[in-house]
């Protein structure tokens, strides 16, 4: 028996939900447990002996954060940004505490192991002039390495372990930290950055209390057994305010892992799951097709996967397919399908949006075609192509206000009408930090008698249909208008995976291209193993046209890493499409439609090419 599991052997809040903290602030949740509950089970951290597992009790999690809370209060100002940077959640989270005991904004962030990880990193930094860094241990060199080269003012840094812990008991702190207001803000979520450059999210410790709130009825924490597994990313709002935060809220036990610890072997996550009895776990849905595809390599008979009765799938879009052949191969585990909870959230709401609710049935309607590219939802009619959607949650139990406007005029549409979803909730953040005019537009919008505040504006698509079921479609900022029909690049991406397993979730981009007064649409993809796409473009385009009624004007595979996506998995589909513009990608195969072969080649040889044909030519499917 592991450390952990030996320390969950006695936690009492595994088996009888405790009661919720009397909290003005989250700080206050913290306080409350470590007052009641100081040696309690809080979290345990597999290491999968890079590290050392690791148990963590509220007692032991409110000292340490009394200590770095006192550090904090050193610098700055309350109120300033503190930049958190940790490559795993155990050290975070006492610091991501120490902020906010400290009154500080804490700003989570990730140590630049990438490329891409600087980038982000500098420019959460020089949005936000933080009044302090506090990076985990070995970090702090080359974290001012960067940023000085970057141009940005490096703040004071200092690393978690160089903190010096501070006597006392589990109530009370420092007389200097100051009191925190309900509506302080408690830390900055910055987007991912899917249609535009992450901003910071202000998120407040009312918002934060009220998702969680929200949280606690869509995940069950509140029932008689509960345990959740974790490998979501701290850094991230699901990671953050679910896998972590939700826990402590809740009082309830809580296991995770690294993401990389997953991504290199995710049948680490379902035997976590098994190992621990979780109740509660969950991913974006390239998690559960990772498990999908690599299940025929699991010894099965080692997972027991019967307790698991929450497993919320969101951040991206939800795939019936994933879901019914991830149901199909772990069924000998006791998995079940109706387990599934798609959900439906984003940072400028905190976390969660909508959700199923625990024992329901999951929600898939035909969606006609025809209807879909016209603006509205409607059953298949007679012979016509249609497509599933996945319900992320009846507005019944949303306990939000949720209304779908037309983007273009600002007006209410009816039930069945795809247009932007909004909503008003006690949940909808204070707004960017330091964008005052993009707060008011997405924040504050479309005020009315009914809603005097505004509704947040989510930028998604989306309809509810007869039974009062939200429905999204795609963002607003990604949608393809072709010959004036709509067309959604998530349907079409998920009719190309389809195809072949040696294509990826998150590794293709459906993007439009245009070339004086030609236009169409490409797919533009990168492919595992030997994969031949002079066979498989055929297949690849009828599939897009029984789907969607288009058809492509070609399918692009480029080098490996070059189709970027956000932090959080997120395709960029317009920097993918600034790049074929520009040429900027390496292009291993291209096949074009005849009908677009003449106007559509040019744009494709701009790119650099890692394998030309003898021609030098782009070659042509029909």
């Amino acid at each position: 028996m592991s450390s952990i599991q030996s320390a969950l052997a006695a936690c009492r809040s595994l088996t009888a939900p405790p009661p919720l903290a009397p909290a003005a602030n989250f700080a206050d949740v913290l306080r409350f447990r470590a007052d009641t509950t100081p040696d309690e089970f809080a979290y345990g951290y597999l290491g999968f002996g890079r590290t050392p597992d690791r148990v963590m009790r509220y007692g032991d999690i409110h000292r340490r954060a009394l200590a770095i809370a006192r550090e904090i209060a050193a610098h700055g100002c309350p109120g300033d940004p503190v930049l958190l940077i940790f490559p795993s959640a155990a050290d975070f989270i006492e610091a991501f505490f120490g902020c906010l005991y400290a009154g500080r904004m804490a700003v989570p962030a990730l140590p630049p192991r990438t490329e891409k990880e600087r980038r982000r990193l500098i420019s959460i930094a020089r949005d936000c002039a933080p009044s302090l860094a506090i990076c985990g241990d070995g970090e702090m060199d080359t974290v001012l390495a960067e940023l000085c080269a970057a141009g940005v003012v490096a703040p004071p840094c200092r690393e978690v372990g160089a903190i010096p812990d501070c006597g006392g008991g589990n109530g009370g702190g420092p007389s200097e930290l100051p009191a925190v207001a309900p509506d302080s803000i408690a830390f900055l979520q910055y987007t991912s950055g899917s249609t535009s450059d992450p901003k910071g999210v202000m998120v407040g410790h009312d918002n934060l209390l009220a998702n969680e709130r929200l949280l606690r009825r869509h995940w069950g924490s509140d029932r008689e057994r509960w345990l959740i597994v974790s490998w979501l990313p701290h850094y991230h709002d699901m990671g953050l305010i679910g896998g972590i935060l939700q826990p402590i809220y809740a009082g309830r036990p809580a296991v995770f892992m690294s993401p990389q610890d997953f991504l290199q072997h995710p049948a680490r996550w379902l035997h976590a799951v098994s190992d621990y009895g979780a109740t509660c776990s969950g991913a974006p849905n390239f998690g559960y097709e990772l498990c999908r595809r690599r299940a025929s390599r699991m010894d099965l008979t080692r997972l027991d996967l019967s307790t698991w009765e929450q497993a919320f799938n969101g951040a991206e879009p939800v795939r019936p397919r994933t879901m019914r052949e991830f149901a199909d191969a772990f069924s000998s585990t006791g998995f079940r399908y109706d387990a599934f909870a798609p959900c439906y959230g984003l940072a400028e709401l905190t976390l969660v949006a909508t959700s199923k609710q625990i024992g329901a049935p999951v929600v898939i309607r035909r969606a006609d075609c025809a209807a879909l590219a016209d603006g509205r939802f409607e059953p298949p009619q007679g012979d016509g192509r249609s497509i599933d959607a996945v319900s992320v949650g009846a507005l019944e139990h949303a306990h939000q206000a949720f209304c779908i406007v037309d983007p273009s005029t600002g007006e209410p549409q009816p039930t069945g009408a795809i247009g932007e979803i909004c909503i008003a909730s006690d949940s909808v953040c204070h707004g960017y930090f330091g964008r005052p005019d993009a707060t008011d537009a997405t924040f504050r919008a479309y005020r009315s008698s009914a809603f005097p505040n505004g509704m947040l504006r989510t930028g998604d698509l989306g309809f509810i249909d007869d039974d009062g079921h939200l429905f999204v479609s795609g963002r607003i900022k990604d949608l393809i208008i072709l010959n004036g029909v709509n067309y959604y690049p998530q349907d079409i991406e998920g009719a190309v995976l389809n195809v072949s397993d040696q294509i990826r979730a998150n590794r293709l981009a459906a993007i439009a291209v245009e070339r004086g007064e030609q236009a169409g649409v490409v797919v533009v993809l990168e492919a595992i193993g030997r994969f031949d796409l002079a066979a498989l473009a055929p297949e690849i385009s009828r599939e897009v046209w029984d789907a969607c009624q288009l058809t492509l004007s070609g399918v692009i595979r480029v080098k490996k890493g070059e189709i970027h996506t956000t932090s959080s998995g997120k395709i960029q589909r317009a920097t993918c499409a600034k790049m074929l513009a520009d040429g900027a990608f390496t292009i291993e195969d291209a096949y074009l439609h005849d009908a677009a072969q003449a106007w559509l080649a040019p744009v494709v040889e701009r790119c650099g090419s890692a394998r030309r044909e003898s021609s030098g030519q782009a070659r042509a499917v029909a």
